[in-house]
């Protein structure tokens, strides 16, 4: 359902990309290099001997941590709204048409729970009127772990069996709706969660309870003559969140009052390993400080960017784009994470023609880089591409004449840097890369064009 992109993984042993800061200075650019990595050297022994003792003071801490809250209720997971599409926004005597595209960011706080989502439907509402139902897949979320989920609710393309499940809607429910649209060009929804979840913490026994997130008052604005439309705001929103404890949270019993003699005693036995595991944790910490995201970012480069099948109208437009890009890692220290991405093709830096999705998890080592080539076509992105305005086509037929058009490329990546010697641990961050001023000379009459050479694209420090 995605586009083709690989990694080129006989990148990763190319040279790497030019890392000086300031091209006209070389040696002071590799002196600096060298001072960081000298500093990082010198804990790097005491590094190597720390995820012994820092394994030992986190379980102590743990232990702590778990005797004290023990009995405490946990605190339910926060539920984020970031983005909300919708589209074939129609109706039919009671009928409702509609597919909604959501993405929720669902969060758990707890340092010393686990949370098990057994079963979750999330239903679309209008008012108190209740228009869709959809299931999500159960799935665990860890010690203040942190997901994204997709959540896509639709009354369109049933089978059989779902079409005599689906919901009637009131025909006045429907005409105000519909009225709204054409009036304003707007119309208010409401998202609802119905969560039966599971506490767990550890040897302490297990918690039911039942959640209800509500994210209300979303205003869907829709593009006049289709039925497309987007989430106003923009978001992201925080919904409300109702818990209601299902069961008692620790059973009386013989055991619990055993294991926790035992952790007294671990606690105690381990408190030194603790003191010493946190004096090397911030030794670590202070080793990344010199060597971390802040100092040499990920660097990207735009080695060929192409277009081809361009064809553009007043009413009608169609075109194929392909972009090599490499991701560098200039750092020594760490170790770069890209999370899956969707990157877009821009006309005048913010007319959005094209959508394509890279679905591979890309890592890039120290020092290090790696090639993705993308593929930006009507299939893309599962077939979901912004809808290009009839404006935008007349400037784009307009431009054509001249024999180039300016695009550019943007992304927004989820990612993160980690440190081996600290076991994994390193900073989330989110990366929004930048190729602009693409010129692409058209070949002759034909739809087909390219930019010559290669360009060093922008991407901000990570705040």
């Amino acid at each position: 359902m995605e586009i083709n992109a690989k990694a080129d993984q006989h990148s990763a042993t190319m040279p790497l990309l030019p890392v000086s800061y300031s091209p006209s200075n070389d040696n002071v650019s590799q002196y600096v290099k060298s001072r960081r990595i000298s500093k990082l050297s010198v804990f790097e022994p005491i590094i190597l001997l720390s995820p012994t003792l820092l394994i030992f003071g986190t379980l102590a801490l743990l232990c702590i941590f778990m005797s004290l809250l023990s009995q405490v209720h946990p605190k339910a997971p926060n539920v984020q709204l970031n983005s909300l599409f919708m589209s074939k926004f129609n109706s039919s005597n009671t009928t409702l048409g509609a597919n909604w595209d959501m993405t929720l960011t669902i969060d758990n706080p707890n340092l010393v729970t686990w949370v098990r989502f057994n079963h979750i439907k999330g239903s679309i509402s209008y008012k108190d009127n209740i228009l869709a139902i959809s299931s999500v897949e159960p799935f665990m979320l860890g010690l203040k772990e942190r997901r994204t989920v997709r959540v896509k609710i639709s009354t369109m393309g049933l089978g059989e069996e779902d079409r005599d499940h689906q919901l009637v809607v009131k025909k006045r429910v429907l005409d105000e709706m519909m009225s709204k649209r054409r009036e304003d060009g707007a119309v208010h929804f409401s998202m609802q969660m119905f969560v039966w979840a599971t506490y767990r913490t550890g040897w302490w026994g297990t918690q039911d309870v039942v959640m209800s997130p509500q994210c209300l008052d979303l205003k869907v604005g829709f593009t006049r003559g289709i039925g497309f439309g987007s989430w106003i705001s923009g978001g992201p929103m925080i919904c409300s969140e109702e818990l209601c404890m299902a069961s008692l949270w620790c059973k009386k019993s013989p055991d619990c009052s055993k294991i926790r003699g035992y952790i007294l005693l671990f606690v105690i036995v381990v408190s030194l390993a603790t003191a010493i595991g946190c004096s090397l944790w911030f030794l670590g910490n202070y080793a990344d400080s010199k060597s971390g995201p802040g100092t040499d970012p990920l660097v990207l480069r735009l080695d060929a960017f192409s277009l081809s099948n361009f064809e553009v109208s007043n009413s009608s437009f169609s075109a194929e784009w392909e972009a090599k890009l490499t991701f560098g890692n200039q750092n020594g220290g760490l170790t770069v994470t890209l999370n899956p991405f969707e990157s877009y093709v821009y006309y005048k830096e913010r007319e959005a023609l094209s959508c394509a999705s890279v679905d591979a998890m890309l890592q890039v080592p120290p020092r290090k880089q790696k090639t993705l080539q993308i593929k930006f076509d009507p299939t893309s992105c599962g077939g979901e591409q912004p809808y290009v305005e009839d404006r935008v086509m007349k400037e784009l037929s307009e431009d054509r004449k001249s024999g180039h058009l300016s695009f550019s490329l943007k992304m927004r990546i989820d990612a993160s840097y980690s440190m081996r010697e600290l076991l994994g641990m390193g900073t989330q961050v989110t990366l929004n890369p930048n190729c602009s001023g693409l010129k692409v000379q058209f070949e002759g009459a034909k739809g087909e064009g390219k930019i010559n050479g290669g360009r060093k694209c922008t991407i901000p420090l990570p705040k």
